[in-house]
Order: C-alpha cells, then structure tokens, then sequence
C-alpha cells in the first residue's frame, strides 16, 4: 500500500507528473478542519448577471427561469413534446397536480376536500350518489359564483343541473312543478 505522496512505479509512464497520476494515488482522509474550511456546497458566480448561484449550475435562479421561457418561446414544439412525453409516462402525477390545481382555485386542499366528502358520506349533496360520473370521475366544487362560498360537493349531473339553471332557486322550482304535472299522453 502506498502512502499519499509516494510515487508508485507504475506511474513512472506519465510524463507531466503530478497532475496526471493523483487520481491513482489513494486520497487522504478528510479532518473536520478541511470540512469547516471547504464546504460541500460551495456557491458560484451566475455567467450572466454576476449574482451568486448553485454549484451545479451556471446561472442564477433568476436568470435560469429567463432562459427557460426564451428557449419555450424559440421552441414551442419542442416544448409542447417534452410536456406531452411527460403527461404520458406520469400519469398519477398528473391526476395529482389537475386535482390540487382545481381545488386551488377555491381555497381547498387534498385534506380538506376529503373532510368535506366525508361530512357527506362520501356522496352527491343532492342525489347522495357514491359513485361520481363525468369528466375525471370525481366530485366537483359547487360554489357560490357572486359570493365564492363553497356549498358541497356534487356529481357532474347534478352540478351542471345547478349550473345549466343559473343558480336560480325559481327555475329549479319552475322545473320542478313542471315534472310534477300530470301530462296527457299523446299518440
């Protein structure tokens, strides 16, 4: 075994020395004192506006996101390729981030929807159906549209019942004695 800094005779083939043959010598071990004075996660200069950056990469957050909307913008297939190709191989993530996205947009997180659900024993608020229907098969928001208070959770039916009438309570009822009626049967 050889001790750091001795040369071994298989190294003499080298002819610029040192710089050449240490990665064949064996590394000293680390002492806590090299490990204060350098440390793992050492900090660069961005190539672009001199701001410091991650040590794997050669531009700052700022600028990285500058450059990645430049190059979406020169390459929109290319882009539109990449999204697609991911869609297809993550399709779990992608249920995920739709359903976190939607329920963003009221306020809602994935805990709090599933309390919500289960207030309704995990059924329409209206038809107590358990099984939704519809786009994605899954319970959708109602809410207030003038006031943004969420009411319940729906299935895709009746939802588009509530939306189709504009919210209004007299055209539900409207709609209601319409089907109460009692209507001659025509031949």
């Amino acid at each position: 075994m050889l001790l750091f800094g001795q040369r071994s005779p298989r190294l003499a083939i080298f002819t610029d020395g040192w710089t050449a043959a240490q990665n064949l010598l064996p590394r000293p071990r680390t002492t806590m004192s090299s490990r204060l004075i350098f440390p793992k996660k050492r900090i660069g200069i961005c190539r672009a506006c001199d701001a410091p950056r991650e040590k794997y990469r050669s531009y700052c957050n700022k600028c990285y996101a500058i450059r990645a909307r430049d190059w979406s913008a020169k390459n929109p297939e290319r882009k539109k390729e990449i999204y697609n190709f991911w869609r297809k191989n993550n399709p779990e993530r992608v249920k995920y981030y739709e359903r976190r996205n939607a329920l963003k947009k009221y306020g809602l997180t994935h805990e709090s929807f599933d309390a919500l659900l289960e207030s309704q024993n995990n059924a329409c608020a209206i038809c107590k159906t358990t099984t939704p229907n519809g786009p994605g098969k899954r319970f959708m928001v109602d809410h207030c549209h003038a006031t943004g208070v969420i009411r319940g959770l729906l299935c895709s039916n009746c939802n588009f019942i509530i939306g189709h009438c504009k919210e209004s309570p007299e055209v539900l009822l409207s709609a209601i004695e319409y089907l109460r009626r009692e209507v001659p049967i025509v031949r």
